[in-house]
């Protein structure tokens, strides 16, 4: 068995969004955004919190180039004032000058170099839950949906990030946040970007939320905890799979507990767990076997070349490799 946990904090160092350089850049990009809304916006004010991978320091870089952040904007305002298509419009019309298109869950503004996306930024319009310090609303729909896809959506953004924080201790949530990243780097680079076939982040990070358990080597004597970032992953996916039948259903801890797999149909659903029992299975067999460098071999196919490249440890291995060739 092989853990290859000094390659995995070499892997996770390369692929997590940095807070010092990449994040810098969104955090100046989005207050760039905020400023202009703030001068412009015909609109009750509003307060500012950043929320998703950002806020949960669960980001990693993206294979496409396409940096993003996600922001909420609370108007301090009543759902019982305002359309909730009508104040994002607002929010859209204050930015004039950006690439800015309203979604129906947020309104994302574009940064592009040469035609390709370079960084955007998901300004997601909330108004407060009256009789709540956490609870709020949120906006959704867009131009010319029915009327049924509008709506103002009981949610609490940030229950996700409490709930993290209240599960595991300092050095857990490390670990924790470091399978989260391995996760959505392989799910970019086995699902395509756009469409719904792909699992969300957050369902991903929900599901770890769920079924994550550290797994670790303690030093009796040093009294220090060594943490096996591959069996923690290998676990962590074989508890998914286990659970994917015949559908991976994973729920918002708070209103309106949502399946955050819900958008997925049946067949988008199949293939989703096809590769996530595919995916656990070479785990399982990364897991057991004796030589770092097939065991890296098989990492760097799941997780990409930004895995490094382990040497040899098992002389037999490294026979039948010569053998071979």
């Amino acid at each position: 068995m092989t853990s290859l946990q000094s390659e995995f904090t070499r892997f996770n160092d390369v692929i997590r969004l940095g807070w010092d350089d990449e994040q810098a850049i969104l955090r100046e990009r989005r207050d760039a955004v905020i400023d202009q809304i703030r001068r412009r916006i015909d609109a009750p004010g509003f307060d500012v919190f950043n929320q998703g991978s950002y806020a949960l320091r669960t980001g990693v870089k993206p294979v496409d180039g396409d940096y993003d952040i996600d922001v909420g904007l609370c108007f301090r305002t009543t759902r019982e004032t305002w359309d909730p298509v009508e104040l994002k419009r607002r929010v859209c019309a204050a930015l004039s000058g950006y690439n800015v298109e309203i979604r129906r869950p947020c309104v994302t503004v574009q940064y592009q170099r040469r035609g390709e996306p370079l960084y955007h930024v998901d300004l997601n319009v909330y108004v407060p839950a009256p009789g709540s310090d956490t609870m709020l609303y949120l906006a959704v729909g867009k131009h010319g949906d029915a009327a049924s896809l509008k709506e103002w959506r009981y949610t609490d953004p940030l229950a996700l990030g409490v709930a993290i924080e209240q599960k595991f201790t300092p050095d857990d949530r490390e670990q924790f946040r470091r399978v989260v990243r391995y996760l959505k780097r392989w799910k970019d680079l086995s699902f395509p970007h756009e469409g719904t076939a792909a699992p969300t982040g957050i369902a991903l990070t929900a599901s770890a939320l769920q079924w994550f358990a550290a797994t670790m080597q303690r030093d009796a004597v040093a009294n220090r905890t060594h943490y096996r970032d591959l069996a923690a992953l290998a676990d962590l996916v074989a508890r998914m799979t286990a659970h994917a039948r015949p559908r991976l259903a994973v729920h918002l801890p708070v209103p309106p507990h949502d399946d955050l797999f819900r958008r997925m149909n049946d067949e988008q659903m199949q293939v989703f767990r096809d590769k996530l029992g595919r995916l656990a299975d070479a785990l399982r067999a990364a897991l057991a076997d004796a030589d770092d460098a097939s065991t890296s071999d098989t990492l760097r196919r799941l997780l990409g070349d930004d895995f490094p490249a382990a040497k040899h440890t098992s002389p037999r291995a490294i026979v039948s490799s010569g053998a071979a060739g």
